[in-house]
């Protein structure tokens, strides 16, 4: 059952239902992506379960990844549901509190910065950092996309209004 209601609102600067059908296969893509690196991580962990549950790079690589699960959940299941109704010409509310766009940018901020974590993690052999060292870096860095991505947001919202 698609999450995203295609086409059922189509006003200026909203998403058309091509859009929406686009986001949709790419949230089916990520989340088999995910569930693929899950099996996968699931196999090469076991044979070494000892070790790497001692390795700081391992454990952070496991939370980030576990960010990285959550923030889609939501992205799928919460934001992304109500972006179909998404207009940059009105205020539409996630919550009371905080703008649909401004989740959209936070949770795409997050998911880039983690995607990459993961990436780079994976990329290096060794690493001296310890794992509060390295879990540090990465919410430094989120915050600071987190920053950036809503300073985007309100510039492009500026641009379009």
């Amino acid at each position: 059952t698609s999450t995203v209601n295609a086409g059922e609102w189509n006003g200026v600067g909203e998403i058309e239902k091509k859009e929406a059908e686009v986001i949709e296969t790419m949230a089916r893509v990520i989340f088999i992506g995910i569930f693929l690196a899950f099996i996968s991580g699931v196999f090469l962990f076991l044979p070494k379960m000892e070790v790497l549950l001692e390795t700081p790079k391992f454990l952070v690589k496991c939370v980030i990844f576990v960010i990285v699960v959550v923030n889609g959940f939501v992205l799928h299941h919460i934001i992304l549901p109500k972006l179909i109704h998404f207009s940059f010409f009105k205020d539409v509310f996630l919550t009371k509190q905080i703008h649909l766009r401004h989740a959209g940018f936070i949770s795409g901020a997050i998911s880039i910065v983690s995607w990459y974590s993961v990436f780079l993690l994976g990329s290096f052999k060794n690493i001296p950092f310890s794992f509060w060292q390295m879990m540090g870096t990465y919410f430094v860095i989120v915050s600071g996309a987190i920053v950036v991505s809503l300073l985007l947001e309100k510039f492009i919202t500026k641009q379009v209004r």
